[in-house]
């Protein structure tokens, strides 16, 4: 009997061995699959499934995800039955592609009676990883890591790439890391061939901002908060190195055997030594401690010879030709100490080059320049200090000195330069061939010092105060074909391009019957002109500065420009020599244009052809046109109204030429010519019965139609004397108060709106 139950037994034990050995593989197979979906809310499949007493190892694993797809060739499992755990997961060869950032699964979510209760070790070898979104790829590796306890990842990735569409490019041929995963912290990397291209330069900027804390608009972190810092990133005491790393600009590799290596020493306290060798001869090295946090540094920063584009990047945004080969060498030492920030050192630029439209109409190139001086920042006050500074370029030098409050309230500047007395060919040719354009044959003999010294407050606008001191001892010995002056003592050619990209062109000049001697205009236009546009133009050397401060001062109270400081010297320069556009080139070649006229010509040769040349209206220029045009007169018998008139126009005269289109002059443009009227008379300009003749004129003010002749056949009352040579004298004398230097230059007003015009200033 028992021998019969023996067998009966060992029957079904081979019996249910057999059924196990048939279905427990599938068995298990399809559990397993059920448990990966269950844990992961992914479509999970598997090709084959081997079985051991500790060991599950699976061939061909392929899983569907919401945020990608991955496809593992072998991975095995280290299992307890028993305690229904996995302790180990290892897997090798495979692909993963990730196409978005999966939603995180709340703790204990989707935990039912699998076989994962721990977190198991994991170890991964040689899969190809690939990250894209909607638009595309974005990076790929092959990875290699180690996971252990869930928490300590040690990874290596090869052949990094990122896709072009990245900016900065960031590729690394090997990356070795250690990260805890719980406190989301780096233990320890290394880069090995790190290449930069910053050709994507303000992300790289933005990027760099972010993990300082010093942007704004910080991206988000992998884990859906606000990006951390680099400092964050770091476990305090660890390292990050770079090894043999590159930077490329548009002409390849820029620097290369680029070392680095980056500690946190203990909050967001770092650390970072680096060195680098730039393309052909020179050297990059840096030993800096930094608070991140609080934005302190402290060591020495060398440069030499080192192209720009390795640190624009690290720069404000400014407008730089990319194709220049420009080169920066730099010896600077930063100290930190609480709130206050000490540095020392030099900086060289060679070969810079600039390129935007309020520069030059072209690129700008060849520019060098050196700095060197000393100073501090106060960062609580925001405050920063020049104690001593020395600008070089070509053989010119200046010396700076100030202090700057810039923070968001409120910016303050006391600022004061210096062009060190050395000879005038040395000053103006250290500027920049390419914002000369046209001037580039004009030398000069002699010296020249000069200074200047600006203070300006934004709470305080009315206080502005600038003050310039100029020892001129020069002398022009060559010009160029565009500043020719003798052109004028003849007939000419006047050609203007009009707003509408139209060309007006005119043949005037000596002789011409739309020339005008200074003899054969009326005194009274030409002390309404003085007054309205340039009061000290008889005593001034081109240039006004009292006009230059109250222009700046209501530029920074609108916060915009609406205002410049031109004198008649300058306004004419800008009709006869330079075309309309608003850059720093013709500003410098306006300058020095002026320059040259207020030291080639007397004020009765600059006064004439302004009023000859310049502009009263639609394709009206020259005061015989305007004449004729608005009164049917000769410029000679203009009376006081009229040359009144013709004065006030003259911040833009085609937005004023609708009264004349009109027939008439509005109600409010009279009150303002009275005004004028009365400012001509106070100031000794006109005699009283000129103002009174002028006042009853323009209640009954008439415009020329067809060239008719209108307004008064006899001019009543009397002008003042003018020292200008050839101009009439008064019809009647009198002993006004002469004007004198403490008339201010009137600021012109831009927009050309007759209603926002706010008077004049003499």
């Amino acid at each position: 009997m028992k021998r019969r139950l023996f067998i009966a037994g060992a029957v079904a034990l081979v019996g249910v061995a057999a059924v196990a050995a048939l279905l427990g593989p599938r068995y298990a197979r399809s559990r397993v699959e059920e448990l990966l979906v269950e844990r992961s809310g992914c479509e999970v499949t598997i090709d084959g499934l081997d079985l051991g007493l500790r060991t599950i190892e699976l061939v061909g694993v392929h899983a569907q995800c919401s945020y990608g797809a991955a496809e593992l060739d072998r991975v095995e499992l280290d299992v307890s039955w028993i305690g229904r755990s996995v302790s180990a997961i290892r897997a090798r060869g495979g692909r993963v592609a990730l196409t978005s950032r999966p939603e995180r699964v709340a703790r204990g979510e989707g935990r039912g009676e699998g076989l994962a209760r721990r977190r198991p070790d994991v170890a991964l070898d040689d899969v190809d990883v690939s990250i894209a979104d909607e638009a595309g790829p974005i990076a790929e590796a092959t990875l290699s890591l180690r996971l252990v306890g869930g928490a300590r990842l040690t990874l290596e990735a090869r052949r990094v790439a990122t896709s072009e569409r990245l900016h900065p490019q960031l590729r690394s041929a090997s990356i070795e890391a250690t990260l805890d995963l719980d406190a989301r912290v780096v233990l320890d990397a290394t880069l090995d061939e790190l290449v930069v291209e910053p050709n994507g330069g303000d992300a790289l900027e933005e990027t760099v901002r972010a993990w300082l804390g010093r942007s704004s608009s910080r991206p988000a972190d992998a884990r859906g908060g606000a990006h951390r810092h680099v400092w964050e990133l770091l476990a305090e005491g660890a390292r990050v190195r770079v090894t043999h790393g590159a930077v490329h600009d548009a002409d390849g590799a820029a620097l290369t055997g680029l070392e680095i290596e980056l500690a946190r020493i203990a909050g967001s306290r770092l650390r970072t030594v680096g060195s680098g060798e730039p393309r052909g001869a020179g050297v990059l090295r840096w030993n800096l401690r930094i608070d991140a946090e609080g934005g302190e540094a402290d060591g020495p920063v060398e440069l030499e010879n080192v192209p720009l584009g390795v640190i624009t990047p690290f720069l404000p945004p400014l407008p730089l030709d990319p194709r220049a080969d420009a080169r920066v060498s730099a010896a600077l030492s930063v100290r930190t100490e609480a709130a206050r920030v000490d540095f020392d050192g030099r900086v060289n630029v060679t070969g810079l080059g600039l390129e935007s439209p309020r520069i030059a109409s072209a690129p700008v190139d060849g520019i060098a320049f050196s700095l060197e001086g000393r100073g501090a920042y106060e960062r609580s006050e925001h405050v920063l200090t020049l104690d001593r500074g020395i600008l070089r370029m070509g053989r010119a030098q200046a010396t700076l000195s100030g202090r700057a409050l810039l923070s968001e309230e409120r910016f303050a500047i006391d600022l004061s330069a210096r062009l060190v007395d050395g000879p005038c060919e040395d000053a103006v040719h250290a500027i920049p061939a390419g914002l000369l354009q046209g001037l580039e044959e004009l030398h000069l003999d002699g010296r020249l010092g000069a200074s200047v010294t600006l203070s300006v407050d934004s709470a305080r606008l009315d206080d502005t105060a600038l003050r310039f001191s100029i020892d001129d001892r020069c002398r022009f010995v060559a010009t160029p074909a565009l500043a020719d002056l003798d052109r004028f003592r003849q007939p000419f050619r006047h050609e203007v391009l009009e707003p509408d990209g139209s060309l007006f062109s005119m043949v005037t000049g000596p002789g011409t019957d739309a020339w005008s001697s200074i003899d054969a205009i009326s005194p009274f236009l030409v002390h309404a002109v003085l007054a309205h546009e340039d009061a000290s133009f008889l005593t001034h050397r081109g240039f006004a500065p009292w006009a230059i401060r109250d222009a700046l001062i209501r530029n920074l109270r609108e916060r915009r420009y609406v205002l410049g400081a031109s004198t008649i010297t300058m306004q004419l320069v800008k009709n006869v020599f330079l075309r309309r556009e608003k850059t720093l080139a013709r500003k410098i070649q306006e300058v020095l244009l002026t320059w040259w006229i207020e030291r080639s010509w007397n004020k009765t040769q600059i006064l004439e052809l302004y009023l000859n040349v310049i502009e009263y209206g639609p394709s009206i220029y020259g005061i015989r046109s305007a004449a004729q045009h608005y009164f049917g007169r000769d410029p000679a018998d203009l009376s006081a109204a009229e040359a009144a008139y013709l004065a006030m126009i003259l911040p833009n005269p085609p937005s004023f030429h609708e009264q004349w289109e009109r027939g008439s002059i509005s109600p409010s443009f009279r009150r303002r010519l009275a005004s004028f009227v009365g400012l001509l008379e106070q100031r000794g300009r006109i005699d009283a019965d000129a103002a009174e003749a002028a006042r009853a004129e323009l209640e009954r003010f008439a415009f020329s139609r067809a060239g008719e002749r209108v307004g008064p056949e006899v001019t009543a009352g009397s002008w003042a004397p003018l020292p200008i040579e050839g101009l009439r004298a008064p019809g009647e004398a009198f002993s006004p108060d002469a004007p004198g230097d403490d008339d201010a230059t009137r600021a012109r007003e831009d927009d050309g709106s007759p209603e926002g015009w706010e008077g004049w200033s003499e």
